[in-house]
């Protein structure tokens, strides 16, 4: 009986994640949404293509990062040497 049990809690808990997952393949994305995802594809492309001014061009330029390789968190000058030695 208590396998029985688990079975029926694991396809409701199956059923609800296909429920969601299908429901998030489902969805319209927002104007913000669809902005946000061109400049990820935009920042890549930059990467790819080796383009530097591209892709420092959309640093802010007040850009913090902390990349894995430094001590302590760096700001856009730090960014376009770490992709000039790349």
């Amino acid at each position: 009986m208590k396998s029985f049990r688990k079975i029926i809690v694991i396809s409701i808990l199956v059923g609800f994640g296909l429920f969601n997952i299908l429901g998030a393949l489902n969805q319209e994305y927002s104007d913000d949404e669809k902005n946000i995802w061109q400049l990820e594809k935009k920042y890549w492309e930059h990467w790819i293509n080796k383009d530097m001014e591209g892709y420092l061009s959309l640093l802010h330029d007040g850009f913090i990062g902390w990349p894995s390789q430094l001590e302590m968190p760096s700001g856009k000058k730090s960014a376009r040497e770490f992709v000039q030695d790349f």
